[in-house]
């Protein structure tokens, strides 16, 4: 899992980079952020989820499964948001949060079997839950309102951008220092 990981690190740091983009979209233009939500979350999800399968399709693992299914839930997540853009509302909050909680647990699984191959190794649970921090909050306030769902979901995409990021260069390290679990 660790050679997988670590051989398509950039796709981790890249899934960081756009979630910094989205939370930064929504604190710096909070009113465009809601009023294109639909749009946002359903390219984030669709691109979050096809990089997900290219980490899964090009590791040579056992545990390709847990990327293809985060992967084909993202895709699906995106897909469900644009065919029914007209039930944005509360329905897209409920959509975001179940999605968070799901893909947050696969990471958490993910983790843990990482674990298993390096020390120390933390940046994936945490970024795992934060997600299903993130989609109980929004599951158990759906209607927070435009302003507060806009900021706590830009809150969440630095924060969890910045823990992809930081997971994806230390696994380029794993790969270039070829360091297996001590």
């Amino acid at each position: 899992m660790l050679n997988a990981l670590s051989r398509n690190w950039w796709a981790t740091v890249l899934r960081g980079l756009v979630a910094i983009a989205l939370g930064v979209f929504a604190w710096t233009r909070p009113e465009l952020f809601w009023g294109s939500l639909v749009l946002v979350f359903g390219v984030y999800a669709a691109v979050d989820g096809v990089f997900a399968i290219v980490a899964a399709v090009m590791g040579k693992t056992g545990d390709r499964w847990l990327h293809l299914g985060e992967g084909v839930l993202g895709i699906a997540a995106g897909a469900i948001v644009f065919l029914y853009p007209g039930e944005a509302g509360t329905a897209i909050v409920i959509v975001i949060g179940l999605w968070a909680i799901v893909t947050g647990i696969l990471e958490i699984v993910s983790a843990v079997r990482l674990r298993q191959e390096i020390e120390d190794e933390l940046l994936l649970a945490i970024g795992g839950v934060l997600s299903v921090v993130l989609g109980a909050i929004l599951l158990a306030r759906p209607r927070f309102g435009e302003v507060v769902t806009t900021y706590v979901l830009g809150t969440y995409g630095i924060i969890f951008g910045v823990v992809l990021v930081l997971l994806g260069f230390r696994l380029r390290g794993l790969k270039s220092a070829g360091t297996p679990r001590k």
